[in-house]
């Protein structure tokens, strides 16, 4: 079971790293798509949830 800070990949090479709570992103962490996108902020239960900034790579950004 994920537990407290981590990394994980996917297959098509998306990656997290963050922390894990019972094998869930659950708290502050980064996830970048394969395509460049990039969320870093707030996760509960495996969803973007709470503050956090949006990246786009051509470079706009969104923070919420």
């Amino acid at each position: 079971m994920k537990q407290g800070l981590g990394k994980f990949v996917m297959s098509d090479s998306s990656m997290y790293y963050g922390k894990f709570l019972k094998n869930n992103f659950h708290g502050i962490g980064e996830y970048k798509w394969a395509n460049g996108r990039i969320y870093l902020g707030e996760w509960i239960n495996n969803k973007m949830q709470g503050k956090g900034t949006f990246f786009w790579p051509d470079g706009r950004g969104y923070k919420g």
